[in-house]
């Protein structure tokens, strides 16, 4: 399992090196808008998924031809609360990379005291909350069995009282799913409730698991944004620097991002600090061996082969 991959332009984080530490798919959720396609089961169980020297050993290789960071951060193929060892994992980049540290969750985890305490260890926590209420959780997020929406925010208002870094809530809206009256202010209300130093408006970007999530307009977005009584900011493309060119086996790099989440060429040549002409003509070789499937109609997404 390689758990590192980047440092990517991050539209919220500048450039962040990726640290992942669930193995592909494995979530508490099964969101209709996940760019990881379909699930296996979701499931809320903590456990060890490999041994600890083999995260640090892979780190300590990487750390010489790594760019200054903005952000080490936790994400990448699932939950990474759901690693139990999360606690170890924190304290253990923190050391050998000297940046600070950022975990992105879906929240859902947070209403167990050990995980609120493990997050409390970073730097920036990002979780997310598309719903307020039980069935638009059902309906968008998908989640565990037993999980509650309600359960989740109490989790979320606990992590804020605990924590003293920057916590940044996202909130992701799908089109004729969570995007009603009702549900905005139920949400709203929930914000206020977390009162967490920023909301993130987000909405569907990359191709969804489902066809059938589809995005709001930015006029839209930027429209419930000014319903917010916390400081919301809506998310766009990143247009920052890329990372600097660097050595590295080129096609393993495409290979483990396009494994993560779908990207254009412009993305993989921003984030491999390479020329489009250079990039494309690594995907025309992975495409003639069938690792990665040509772009897609809907945006020049490319995606390994699964």
């Amino acid at each position: 399992m390689k758990h590192l991959y980047g440092p990517v332009p991050s539209r919220r984080l500048g450039v962040s090196l990726g640290l992942d530490i669930i193995p592909l798919k494995v979530c508490s959720l099964n969101c209709v808008y996940c760019q990881l396609g379909t699930r296996g089961v979701p499931t809320l169980r903590r456990r060890s998924y490999f041994p600890l020297a083999e995260f640090f050993n892979e780190l300590e290789e990487r750390r010489p031809d790594l760019p200054r960071l903005d952000y080490a951060t936790f994400s990448g193929s699932g939950e990474p609360t759901l690693n139990a060892d999360l606690a170890e994992l924190i304290k253990g980049t923190r050391r050998l990379l000297k940046a600070p540290i950022c975990v992105i969750t879906n929240g859902t985890l947070t209403p167990d005291e050990a995980v609120r305490a493990d997050l409390s260890l970073a730097d920036l926590i990002m979780p997310s909350l598309d719903a307020a209420t039980q069935p638009v959780f059902e309906a968008i997020n998908r989640p565990a069995a037993g999980l509650l929406i309600a359960d989740v925010i109490e989790g979320l208002v606990a992590l804020r009282r605990e924590f003293s870094g920057k916590l940044w809530l996202e909130i992701l809206l799908v089109a004729g799913m969570n995007d009603s009256e009702a549900e905005l202010n139920a949400l709203i209300a929930a914000t206020e409730r977390i009162a967490p130093d920023t909301v993130q408006l987000n909405t569907v970007v990359r191709p969804p698991t489902e066809s059938t999530a589809e995005p709001l307009s930015p006029e839209r977005l930027n429209e419930i944004a000014r319903r917010f009584t916390v400081p919301v900011e809506t998310l766009t493309a990143y247009h920052g620097a890329g990372t600097k060119h660097r050595s590295l086996d080129l096609y393993a790099e495409i290979i483990a991002y396009l494994g993560r989440r779908p990207a254009t060429l412009t993305d993989l040549a921003t984030m491999l600090g390479e020329s489009e002409e250079t990039i494309s003509a690594h995907l025309e070789k992975l495409i003639v061996t069938r690792r990665v499937l040509p772009p897609d109609s809907a945006g020049g997404y490319f995606r390994v082969k699964e």
